[in-house]
């Protein structure tokens, strides 16, 4: 993603409104929640409520359709839909709607912030919390590979890749990170400038949006 702050601001009321609503549920403050779901957006979507990402299918040998889609601000898909309760029958393009998109965005991430290994399967627990990380960073990881997808373990071909010694049965060494941490890290960095904005620091937010503007035109956020 590159740097866009074309549209930042468009939905703070809503983006605040759902904070209101939520933070005490994800175990917030109202501000903290409302720079995360900022901060979801902005690498989502670019705050484009009609964004749609037909991801690769999982279903139908790997070919994109529709129902693989993740829609609107939050980038929902139709099975986080239809888990997060959407309405039997009601037409998925719903999603584009920005209140509606950030409404089934908070369910879901609040959903991984109680529980980051709510998808990870038994037989993986082990090698799963042997990859230690901040319950942030879990919930995040996970939200962006949707349900019932998880990545809070890395693959041996992911471990090769970056050089470190791959192990079922080993504790991975300092530093291991999620094979999506790019994604992870962009987030944060967004959630800590928008922070910083709404605690009235406009010098850290300045900053921050500096390092961002800088990081987002090299990619380098991993």
């Amino acid at each position: 993603m590159g740097f866009y702050f074309k549209r930042d601001t468009e939905f703070d009321d809503l983006f605040r409104a759902a904070a209101k609503t939520h933070a005490s549920e994800a175990g917030m403050t109202v501000g903290g929640f409302f720079a995360l779901l900022k901060g979801i957006a902005a690498v989502e979507s670019e705050y484009d409520p009609r964004s749609i990402l037909h991801e690769p299918s999982h279903t139908t040998a790997g070919k994109p359709t529709d129902t693989d889609a993740s829609r609107g601000l939050m980038q929902t898909t139709e099975e986080v839909a239809r888990d997060r309760g959407w309405p039997k029958g009601k037409p998925y393009d719903g999603l584009f709607d920005p209140a509606t998109s950030i409404e089934f965005g908070c369910r879901e991430i609040i959903r991984y912030l109680k529980n980051p290994l709510v998808n990870v399967k038994p037989a993986s627990l082990p090698t799963v919390r042997r990859v230690a990380r901040p319950v942030m960073e879990q919930a995040l990881s996970a939200y962006n590979m949707g349900y019932p997808r998880s990545i809070l373990s890395t693959t041996e071909h992911l471990a090769k890749q970056y050089g470190y010694p791959f192990s079922y049965k080993t504790k991975p060494p300092e530093g291991w990170f999620f094979a999506n941490q790019s994604y992870v890290n962009q987030v944060l960095s967004y959630r800590t400038m928008y922070d910083a904005l709404e605690r009235g620091d406009k010098t850290t937010a300045g900053k921050l949006r500096e390092v961002i503007k800088k990081k987002g035109s090299t990619g380098k956020w991993a």
